[in-house]
This record gives structure tokens, C-alpha cells and sequence, in this order.
């Protein structure tokens, strides 16, 4: 039988002799199952996952990651109760199907969670069918290295410099800033409409008292495109009303990813009297006290989102029955004109005395609206309530709820031309 050599003295130090039938039979095998090797996705389950929450609106805490569960939760921080805000970015799941058990309770709105796989730029809902108790399961495609998952569609700071970048030429806008935060952060005051001083009307809007209620924001952003668009609309507000927005109040909070609703010893919302804690609210107290001196403000709408699966639009009263009368008259008119897909009802009002709404919650602080009532000349406040997910059968999407806004934009205008 004749003998081969197969490797030399600079490959190895020894040498093997192997029947040549035998050699053949090797090399063939070794090179299907590197050519095999080459065409494996990368990725697998071998792959370490890596979950983070150390960007802008980021909360997560994870507990264990075992083959492809992870067990985490939502860090409530100074919150004084179980609250669900949570947001999170999952790389090196390619090419698997991974579960997520929250170990301290349901975190899913109506809708499931909000996923993105384009960093944050665009946002869906993965819907209920998704979710099992306190799980959720996606599969990931070969493609997704990184996905971002959260409670609701998250909006920060970036955001809002987006938007204001796209309009900074329009004369009917100016950010400005209201006051440094307790971190040093820039808290913005975003004036807009007739902002020459002359204004006939004030309005001022606020977001973000609790710092986990985004949808707040894109509200927001939908009254102010209705003011600066080309527009009979938006061209009368630029004409009669000047409309103040602060639309972080807990400005680190959002950025920090905190829940902020009962905050402790407490959250920004009830912090609107002389001895307040939070600059934010210190001042909005000075700003607005100041320019009522010399106009009334006429409008103080406080936007928030409800707990986490209420599915109604409604706008919690106060207790100044004037106001409260006047208000209802706005409320009437928001009914009476919304175009959009977030439909509101008159009935589904939260009036004082009832539910949450009564002198028990405020606890001897002083709530936003409970200030705002004090503003001489004052016609209209309220807290208004925008659901995370679903409004009824309707999904809430941001462009959703910048409609919304622009119905209250609609609403407004009809509020005020009737003095």
C-alpha cells in the first residue's frame, strides 16, 4: 500500500502517514464542512445578549438572562407604588424568538408593548396577542441587532429638538429657557402664535408632570403645527393668542427614564405653592404670576396620560364652579368639532368630588390646577387626560394624538372668539 505525506515540518513538528483513499476522504470532508461553517448566520443562540437602558427615557432593571428568557422589571425608583413605565434596547438577539417575564406584576397597556427597530425613529405595537400574563415573547429577524421595546412610545429630549429644528425659521415660534433643572438641564418654555406681546388671548400648556406620560407630547405637537401652519387656523391664533408651552416639567425625570408619578415625598404636579421644591414649577409659578399682572391668562390646560389601561379621553375639573362651568363649555366644543381618530365624550368627564378627584389626593399640597384657579381672569382649567394605547376601539399613535391636538387647537379658537 502506498504511503503520502499530508503536512510538512512548517505546519507541524511531526508527520503522519494516512493510506491515501483515507487522505482523500479528509480533505473532502473538511473542506464541506468549512464551506457550511462560512454560511452559518452569525448571532444564534450562542450569542450574548446584551440589554441596556442607558439612553434618554431608559428604565430597566434585569434580574437573570438564562438561553432566551430574561427575567427583568421596571425600576420604579422614588415612586411610592407599583407603576409600569419601562423602556429598553435588546442587541444580539438575531435569528431567535425571546421571552420576557416581568417578575413584579402586568406592564402592558391595550396594545401590548411599542417596539422600534430603527433606533427609535419609527414605532409600533406588538398587540396583546404578544403578551401572556406578565411575558412577552419576539422573534427576532436575522436582521434586528438592535431593537428598542418600551411600555408606550417614548418621547425626550431629542424629540422635541427635532421638531423645533424643523420650524426654527417660523416667526410664530421661540424656545427659550424657563429655568435650569434640578440637574442642570435646559427646561424649555416654547412660546408661539402672536408672541410681538400684543397677544389679545394667553394660553399656556403644560407636559410632563409626571415624567413618564409621553403621549402628552405629541399633543403638544399637534397644537402647535395647527398654529404654524398656512392655515385660516393658524393664521387667526397668530393673530389673537399667544400660547406658552413648558413641555417638560420634570425635565430630568424624562430624561432619566423615571416614573415621576408619586415622586416621594412628592411629584412635581403637586408642588405649586410658596415653599415649591422643583424649579420647574417655582418657575412657572413666577412666569405666569408675572404675566397675568399685566393680561390675564385665559386657557391653563395641563396635559397628562391616565393609568395604564384607561382607554377615554376626559378632562378632570376643579372645584370653582365658575371655572369648571366655563371649562365644560370648552369641552363641549372640543366634542363638537374633533376630526381626528381619538374620539372624546362629554360624559367621560372627571368631575371634583369624584373618584381620584376629590381633596383627599392633593394631601395639603397644592396641584397645578388648584394654582391655576387663583389667576385672576382665569376662564378655563383642567387636567386633561390622554390615554397610553387605545382611545375605545382606536389605536393611539403619535400621529394620532398630534390630531388630537389639532382638534384642541380647533376648540380653542372657538372658546375664545366667544368672550
Amino acid at each position: 500500500m502506498k504511503l503520502i505525506r499530508i503536512m510538512q515540518n512548517d505546519d507541524f513538528t511531526s508527520h503522519f502517514r494516512i493510506p491515501t483513499e483515507l487522505s482523500l476522504w479528509l480533505w473532502m470532508a473538511l473542506g464541506l464542512w468549512a464551506t457550511a461553517k462560512a454560511q452559518e448566520p452569525t448571532n444564534l443562540a450562542t450569542t450574548t445578549l446584551t440589554i441596556r437602558s442607558d439612553f434618554p427615557g431608559g428604565n430597566i432593571i434585569v434580574e437573570k438572562i438564562e438561553d432566551n428568557v430574561v427575567k427583568l422589571r421596571q425600576d420604579e425608583r422614588d415612586t411610592a407604588r407599583f407603576w409600569f413605565y419601562w423602556c429598553f434596547k435588546i442587541q444580539g438577539a438575531e435569528g431567535r424568538r425571546v421571552r420576557f417575564d416581568f417578575t413584579q406584576g402586568n406592564v402592558f397597556g391595550n396594545r401590548g408593548p411599542a417596539v422600534s427597530n430603527d433606533d427609535g425613529q419609527s414605532w409600533n405595537w406588538l398587540g396583546l396577542d404578544a403578551c401572556d400574563g406578565d411575558s412577552f415573547s419576539y422573534s427576532f429577524a436575522a436582521t434586528e441587532r438592535s431593537v428598542l421595546f418600551a411600555f408606550a412610545v417614548p418621547y425626550t429630549e431629542a424629540n422635541l429638538d427635532e421638531f423645533l429644528k424643523r420650524h426654527e425659521k417660523h416667526p410664530a415660534m421661540l424656545r427659550q429657557e424657563l429655568v435650569r433643572s434640578a440637574n442642570r438641564r435646559l427646561v424649555e418654555l416654547v412660546r408661539s402664535g402672536r408672541i410681538d406681546g400684543h397677544a389679545r388671548h394667553r394660553v399656556l400648556l403644560t407636559a410632563r408632570q409626571h415624567a413618564c406620560e409621553s403621549i402628552a407630547n405629541f399633543v403638544l405637537e399637534g397644537i402647535w403645527e395647527s398654529v404654524l401652519e398656512d392655515s385660516e387656523l393658524g393664521r387667526w391664533i397668530c393673530e389673537h393668542v399667544e400660547i406658552l408651552s413648558v413641555p417638560f416639567i420634570d425635565k430630568d425625570g424624562v430624561e432619566a427614564g423615571d416614573q415621576g408619578k408619586m415622586r416621594q415625598p412628592y411629584d412635581h404636579w403637586l408642588d405649586y405653592q410658596a415653599d415649591s421644591r422643583y424649579p420647574e414649577s417655582r418657575a412657572i409659578l413666577y412666569l405666569i404670576e408675572s404675566y397675568a399682572k399685566l393680561q390675564p391668562i385665559d386657557v391653563a390646560l395641563d396635559i397628562h396620560c391616565p393609568y395604564i389601561r384607561d382607554s377615554r379621553i376626559f378632562f378632570a375639573l376643579g372645584s370653582n364652579r365658575t371655572i369648571a362651568a366655563s371649562t365644560t363649555r370648552f369641552c363641549r366644543l372640543l366634542e363638537q368639532h374633533q376630526q381626528g381618530s381619538l374620539t372624546y365624550h362629554l360624559e367621560d368627564n372627571l368631575l371634583f368630588g369624584f373618584k381620584w378627584n376629590v381633596p383627599e389626593t392633593y394631601a395639603g399640597r397644592r396641584s397645578f390646577w388648584q394654582w391655576a384657579e387663583t389667576l385672576p381672569g382665569i376662564r378655563a382649567v383642567a387636567t386633561l387626560e390622554v390615554p397610553y394605547a387605545s382611545v375605545g376601539g382606536s389605536t393611539v399613535t403619535p400621529e394620532a394624538a398630534r390630531k388630537l391636538g389639532s382638534d384642541l387647537a380647533i376648540a380653542l379658537r372657538a372658546f375664545l372668539e366667544t368672550d
